[in-house]
């Protein structure tokens, strides 16, 4: 048949489709690698799924088109589930691109609160644990410029207490998630495919030792945190039963019983691919 004779709505009809199809082509293809890029199984889950929602659509148009002398049960029940796998594969893959443009097109800042009196001035630098590799360098670069002006450097930071195991062990056990404390954020990183805070601060080291009066060590200790907790426990009872449920819980989670234990110890030896995934999930929570 001449596709000239066809009525106009007909044709309208068959470009349309052409151009959806075209359409969903393109967002198939540029999905597809996010889907690829977790195990195989993953993606036999989204095929068996398509297969699975394709059926009722296909029993319908197998009703109202059977008669046609055109029609090909087969072709038309494989037209279906790739379309319905296309739409999954684009559905999968929508938020992973854009939870990406929103972190690429909105990185992430860290204030800066300044203080002065007219003779000194105290400049409050954000920091986060783990963070993209431009954030640091970003921090780094701020950094190395406020000791070039003669600034006078502070850590903020928690130093062990040698003298008491009583304090480190509530320590680790209450805030270090039962283990060290930068092993922990470094896991995290590598878990979301961020950066550890420390891996960045070299040239900051070196700046230490050749001028050491330009950097003061202002931390606090286990000890000192622990004095500070047992105080609050003692004047707020409220205070020390949450304390107390949170540490249950804490020893819990590291028994492996809860989500983020899971998800850490299914993520190891993933690749890179996974981990820029998970990472913009990370990176759009924090």
């Amino acid at each position: 048949m001449n596709s000239n004779s066809l009525p106009l709505t007909r044709r309208a009809g068959i470009g349309l489709a052409w151009i959806a199809g075209f359409v969903l082509l393109v967002l198939f293809v540029l999905g597809l690698p996010v889907v690829l890029v977790w195990p195989k199984w993953v993606f036999a889950a989204v095929l068996a799924l398509a297969l699975v929602l394709a059926l009722p659509v296909w029993l319908i148009r197998r009703r109202w088109a059977r008669d046609r002398d055109d029609y090909s049960p087969g072709r038309s029940y494989l037209a279906f589930a790739l379309v319905v796998l296309a739409l999954l594969v684009v559905l999968l893959a929508a938020p992973v691109y854009y939870i990406a443009n929103r972190v690429d097109a909105r990185p992430a800042t860290m204030p800066q609160a300044i203080l002065s009196n007219g003779k000194k001035t105290v400049v409050f630098q954000g920091m986060v644990h783990i963070g993209s590799e431009p954030f640091y360098q970003g921090v780094v670069w701020e950094v190395e410029k406020a000791l070039a002006d003669g600034y006078t450097m502070f850590y903020e930071g928690v130093e062990p207490s040698p003298e008491s195991k009583e304090a480190t062990e509530w320590f680790t056990n209450t805030l270090a998630g039962g283990g060290d404390l930068s092993a922990n954020y470094k896991m995290l990183g590598d878990l979301c495919g961020l950066k550890f805070q420390l891996d960045y601060f070299g040239p900051v080291e070196a700046h230490k030792k050749d001028h050491p009066a330009q950097h003061v060590i202002a931390d606090v200790t286990h000890l000192d945190m622990y004095k500070e907790f047992q105080r609050l426990a003692k004047a707020d009872p409220a205070f020390a039963q949450r304390a107390a449920e949170q540490t249950a819980k804490s020893a819990k989670g590291a028994a492996g019983d809860d989500p983020f234990t899971w998800i850490a110890s299914s993520m190891k030896g993933s690749t890179e691919g996974q981990k820029y995934v998970v990472g913009t999930r990370c990176a759009a929570a924090s």
